[in-house]
């Protein structure tokens, strides 16, 4: 599954009378992938992650064997977590990573399917030993017998099977609320099951293929145009952005 999900959260709300704005970031499988790296590079700005059955934060260390290789299949003994941690240090000391401080206590979810041979669980889970010694306020979801997707409650292909045509599994389990839940300090509330929620707000959607070949890139640089040329391949050129409350103007 190359092309990932990954989704930016905007919360707004109410405290103390003054409006309040969280910025968290979440994703699935390459999208996962991509929510920590954006968390632990601006860990200063965003202040939550949630990771669904995606490697952890330079896995693949600029190597695309890497990256379809043991970030994907393991072994998880490959993916060391102290060579990654120690990555992240000498970027924050060069100053191109926040420091790594702002990530204690942040809240960060980790799910991992049993069945998942897409992403296999042990590479998921090294997330977890990343952001322990990080002092992150973490929750796992490890004990569902799901394959590489995203699991509902009530909609999707068989929970144990690879449902190729939108990765979503039908796990009578609701992945999305459990998430969030936990991201925003535990004061959701679930929908009942069976039930309809009418949606707010609005989807706007742009134009992103703008940024998947940008002009800069020289074209004499064989490998940088490559990568641009994969990304237009595995990336859609639309960007949708849910905009639950009209908060946006």
């Amino acid at each position: 599954m190359w092309t990932g999900i990954c989704a930016i959260v905007l919360i707004a709300s109410i405290v103390q009378g003054k409006p309040r704005t969280d910025v968290t970031v979440s994703g699935i499988s390459a999208g996962g992938s991509m929510a920590t790296q954006l968390h632990l590079a601006f860990s200063s700005e965003i202040s939550g992650c949630g990771v669904v059955a995606g490697p952890p934060y330079y896995c693949a260390q600029g190597t695309m064997m890497t990256a379809i290789g043991a970030c994907m299949k393991g072994p998880a003994t490959s993916v060391s977590s102290n060579t990654l941690q120690n990555k992240l240090k000498s970027y924050v000391s060069s100053g191109s990573a926040d420091p790594i401080a702002n990530v204690k206590n942040d809240p960060v979810y980790i799910f991992t399917g049993q069945k998942d041979g897409t992403v296999i669980p042990g590479v998921v889970k090294v997330n977890e030993q990343i952001y322990s010694a990080l002092g992150a306020n973490i929750k796992t979801k490890y004990d569902l017998a799901a394959n590489h997707g995203f699991p509902t409650e009530n909609f999707g292909g068989k929970c144990d099977v690879l449902y190729s045509a939108n990765y979503i599994n039908n796990c009578n389990f609701n992945l999305a609320y459990d998430m969030l839940n936990h991201i925003f300090g535990g004061s959701l509330v679930q929908p009942p099951s069976g039930t309809t929620v009418p949606l707010t707000g609005q989807l706007i959607t742009f134009d992103q293929a703008a940024f998947m070949n940008p002009q800069a890139v020289v074209r004499s640089e064989s490998r940088a145009t490559d990568i641009f040329s994969l990304w237009s391949s595995w990336m859609q050129t639309t960007m949708a952005l849910y905009n639950p409350l009209n908060y946006l103007p």
